[in-house]
């Protein structure tokens, strides 16, 4: 599990690279439970520059992040595309459910990130959770994912080859 916070912090510091070329295909989605609220918090930090380039591959749209001339429905297509491509099984469910409320986004040069919430059961014994964020650009995208829920933390990666992982909340 080490290396996966290894792999996290570099993605975090990543900041040399231009916006329009960087050597990894990564993505990081955080699931953290959050109490006060008994909801799930879904962030995805995803490189701008991918994430543009699939949006305007699969529905035709420019998104211009971050610019004057950013797309009025951001929203509307962020949630599109992450709720064909993530999705959750809480409690051995039979079917993912991927009922997220976009919140917003931020976003710099090189990453942008794109805030969801997600209604949490009111008990998890466990979880399967299964993302294919970007693997329909890169044949050698790695998804980092990080689950939080009361004192259990879960993290791990999924690609191409593994697309899902179940683990039971201790």
């Amino acid at each position: 599990m080490r290396i996966y916070f290894l792999i996290i912090i570099l993605f975090f510091s990543i900041s040399s690279f231009s916006a329009k070329k960087h050597p990894l295909h990564i993505a990081l989605v955080s699931i953290e439970y959050n109490a006060k609220n008994k909801n799930f918090d879904v962030l995805f930090k995803i490189f701008v520059d991918d994430f543009e380039t699939i949006i305007l591959k699969k529905y035709g749209i420019n998104m211009n992040t971050g610019k004057s001339s950013e797309n009025p429905k951001y929203g509307f297509y962020c949630t599109s595309y992450v709720k064909e491509h993530f999705g959750i099984v809480f409690n051995n469910g039979k079917k993912y459910t991927n009922e997220l409320i976009y919140k917003e986004k931020d976003s710099n040069i090189e990453a942008v990130w794109l805030k969801f919430e997600m209604k949490a059961p009111a008990l998890i014994e466990n979880v399967k959770i299964k993302t294919t964020i970007m693997t329909d650009l890169f044949d050698d995208q790695t998804n980092l994912i990080v689950f939080k829920y009361k004192n259990h933390e879960e993290a791990f990666k999924l690609d191409n080859i593994v697309k899902e992982n179940s683990f039971k909340i201790k």
